[in-house]
């Protein structure tokens, strides 16, 4: 008899890194990615618990197997967060901010931290305020130099943990939507080279950037299975649009991988 995979759906309560993604992101998401950089940084200057994202990790994955990190990676942090999921965002933004203290040194990454940041102004001056890209340029550190650094770091940090690297098996994910006169809308998820796996999902507004409320689907499908399938529990309406994420804990960074994200519309 054929095995189905066991399913557990529960709510997230987390929310971080699940954002809405535009064509038009630019310098306002830019500075979020600068911010965790400085969060990274504070987590090495000053003694703190364990963090999710392992600093040593920050460069051994590719971001997707078909895609270069480049400077949109990070003036469209958001899309970019939205891809990766928490962990490896987190690491990757440990790896800029270690290119960035390198670079300028302590005092000069202050200061610029601390241009980045300032309270804005809350009448018209706010419009004279220099573009986070320009202060970058001043500091001689542009966002595509920053993007080319950190994935030379990406590179290095590949080629000395090669062998570990190769043990990791290669995982594919996708989402199938259909529709049927008898069944509605049907959502499902298929993934390939991993028994067990989570989908974060969930609806978002007419105008939301993020959803309200986020479920999570734990699944777990025979070891041997070459596909694990499962279906997501929705019942919105025609034309919502919906989340979905697919995540697994990878056992050789100790870290969870997002192995796709996607925004649809229900049909």
């Amino acid at each position: 008899m054929k095995s189905r995979p066991i399913l557990i759906d529960r709510r997230v309560t987390g929310r971080r890194g699940h954002t809405d993604v535009h064509p038009e992101h630019g310098e306002a998401d830019s500075v979020r990615i600068l911010r965790e950089a400085q969060k990274s940084l504070d987590l090495r200057l000053e003694p703190a618990p364990p963090r999710t994202a392992n600093p040593d990790h920050a460069a051994l994955l590719d971001l997707e197997r078909d895609r270069l990190l480049d400077e949109q990676t990070f003036t469209r942090w958001e899309e970019t967060h939205e891809r990766l999921g928490d962990c490896y965002a987190d690491a990757l933004a440990f790896a800029a901010a270690d290119r960035l203290a390198v670079y300028l040194g302590p005092e000069k990454l202050n200061a610029l931290l601390g241009k980045l940041f300032a309270r804005p102004k809350d009448d018209v001056r706010v419009l004279l305020e220099t573009p986070p890209a320009e202060l970058l340029a001043r500091a001689g550190m542009p966002w595509a130099e920053l993007a080319r650094r950190t994935a030379q770091l990406q590179a290095s940090e590949r080629a000395r943990n090669a062998e570990p690297l190769a043990r990791i098996p290669e995982r594919s994910a996708r989402v199938v939507v259909s529709r049927s006169p008898e069944r509605g809308t049907k959502v499902e998820v298929e993934v390939t080279g991993e028994a067990q796996y989570r989908v974060i999902y969930g609806a978002l507004g007419p105008w939301a950037r993020t959803p309200a409320t986020l479920a999570r689907l734990d699944v777990r499908g025979a070891q041997d299975a070459p596909v694990v399938r499962a279906t997501v529990p929705v019942s919105q309406a025609r034309g919502t649009r919906l989340f979905v994420a697919i995540e697994h804990d990878e056992r050789t960074l100790t870290c969870p991988i997002r192995l796709h994200a996607e925004r649809l519309v229900l049909p």
